[in-house]
C-alpha cells in the first residue's frame, strides 16, 4: 500500500506514518537478511523501539524523559517474555503477559451495539455455506485450529473485519467468486484492546506505541512456528483470563503496513480507508448446550445476516452503479475506490438485510438490489 508522506490522513496521525515507516524498514531488514534462519525476535523488537524514539523528534510528538525510561522499561518487558516462552518458561511469559496487559489496560475501548462487521470463507468448488459454518471453528473440530497472530493451535476464535474487503484480503486474495461472506453485528456494547495505531492526541499512548508495532511484525509465510505471533498470542492470553470484562481485540490488519493496496487514490486520505482494514478476535470460551459446538457467549452476542456468494448473484449491474463521492475535506469530485469497487458495494447490501442470532432462522435471501438502498458510507 503506498502511502505518501503528503497524504492528508498523516496530518490527522502522524504516529501512523511513524508506524508504517519503521515496519517497513523492519520489513526490508528481514528480507535483507535472506537467510534459512529469522532474524532473533528480541532483535526485531529493539530496532523497533530504537527506530521509534529517533522517530519521536521528526515526527513532533510531545514526549518527556518519562516517556523515554518507560518505551526502554517496555521493551525490557517484551523480550523477556518472549525469551521465557522461547526457552520453555511458559509460566513466567504468562506474568510478563499480564504485566504487558496492565500497560495495555488504557487502550480498553467499548463498542456500542449494532457496529457492523464482515467475515469471509474461501471454498474450492463454489460451494455456499449456512449461517454456522461461517462463525468459528466449531469446539469439536478443535483439530482445524492452527496458529494465527493472535490464537493459538486448539482455541477457537471468531476473526471479523471492518470491511468485505480486508476479510478477503486476510484470506490472501482468493477468487471473490469462490467466497462465502456474510455481515454480523453485536446486539450489546463490547469491551475490547484497541491495539491499533492511536491518534496524535492521545499523548497517554506513546509509550505504549512500540508494543503495539511489536505486534505487528511481518513474518514469512513457509514458518510452521512464527516468533513474531508469541507477543499477540501472549496478550490473547491475558485477555482470556479476563474474558468476563474484556471480549477480544481489535488490531490493524499487517496488508495494511506490507501489501499493495489494490484502490489506492486520491481517497486514500480519508480515515475511514484506513479503518477498513481493521481487524476483530473474539476467543470462543463458553460451550453452550445444544449440538452446534459453538460458543453461546458469541451466538447470543452477534447476529448475521444470511451468507452471500458473489457468484450466485450479479453482484452490480451498470444501472445499479452509482460512484460514491469522499464526501471529506470539501473534495466532492474525489471518488473513494474503494467504496465503489464490489467489496465495498457488498457491505452496503449487507447493512440493508435482515440479522438474527443463530439459533434463529432467516427467511429469504440476501437482497442485493442496490439501487433501492439509500445508503453512502465514507
Amino acid at each position: 500500500m503506498k502511502l505518501e508522506h503528503k497524504n492528508e490522513y498523516f496530518e490527522l496521525n502522524s504516529l501512523f506514518r511513524v508506524a508504517y515507516e519503521i515496519l517497513n524498514r523492519d520489513n526490508e531488514k528481514c528480507i535483507e537478511h535472506a537467510s534459512e534462519t529469522d532474524i532473533p525476535i528480541e532483535d526485531r523488537y529493539r530496532f523497533v523501539f530504537d527506530e521509534y524514539v529517533k522517530e519521536l523528534d521528526t515526527a513532533e510528538i510531545q514526549y518527556t524523559s518519562e516517556t523515554i525510561e518507560e518505551i526502554e522499561s517496555n521493551l525490557t518487558l517484551i523480550v523477556n517474555a518472549s525469551k521465557s516462552y522461547l526457552l520453555g518458561n511458559i509460566e513466567d511469559s504468562l506474568n510478563y503477559a499480564e504485566t504487558i496487559f496492565k500497560k495495555l489496560e488504557k487502550r480498553i475501548v467499548e463498542i456500542k451495539e449494532n457496529a457492523y462487521f464482515y467475515r469471509a470463507r474461501a471454498t474450492s468448488f463454489y460451494q455456499s455455506l449456512d449461517r454456522k459454518e461461517m462463525f468459528h471453528i466449531p469446539f469439536n473440530k478443535r483439530y482445524l485450529i492452527g496458529n494465527q497472530r493472535y490464537s493459538t493451535s486448539g482455541i477457537p476464535c471468531l476473526y471479523l473485519g471492518e470491511s468485505t474487503y480486508i476479510c478477503w484480503e486476510e484470506l490472501g486474495r482468493p477468487n471473490p467468486y469462490t467466497c462465502n461472506f456474510i455481515c454480523a453485528k453485536n446486539v450489546k456494547p463490547l469491551k475490547v484492546l484497541d491495539m491499533t495505531i492511536p491518534s496524535i492526541s492521545e499523548s497517554s499512548s506513546v509509550s505504549i506505541i512500540p508494543i503495539i508495532l511489536s505486534s505487528c511484525l511481518s513474518s514469512r509465510k513457509n514458518r510452521v512456528f512464527k516468533q513474531e505471533y508469541i507477543l499477540p498470542q501472549l496478550i490473547m492470553y491475558a485477555i482470556i483470563k479476563r474474558n468476563e470484562q474484556v471480549s477480544g481485540i481489535k488490531y490493524h490488519s499487517t496488508s495494511l503496513f506490507y501489501s499493495d493496496y489494490p484502490f489506492y487514490s486520491d481517497a486514500n486520505k480519508l480515515k475511514s480507508d484506513i479503518e477498513k482494514h481493521n481487524n476483530y478476535v473474539f476467543p470462543a470460551l463458553n460451550k453452550g448446550d445444544d449440538n452446534d459446538f459453538l460458543s453461546d457467549d458469541l451466538v447470543n452476542c452477534f447476529h448475521t445476516t444470511n451468507t452471500f456468494s458473489i457468484w450466485q448473484h450479479q453482484l452490480v449491474s451498470s444501472k445499479e452503479y452509482m460512484p460514491i463521492p469522499s464526501g471529506e475535506g470539501g473534495i466532492d469530485t474525489t471518488l473513494n475506490y474503494l467504496n465503489n469497487s464490489a467489496f465495498g458495494q457488498l457491505d452496503r447490501i449487507f447493512m440493508k438485510n435482515d440479522f438474527a442470532s443463530l439459533k434463529q432462522d432467516i427467511t429469504g435471501i440476501v437482497n442485493t438490489r442496490l439501487h433501492e438502498f439509500d445508503i453512502r458510507i465514507n
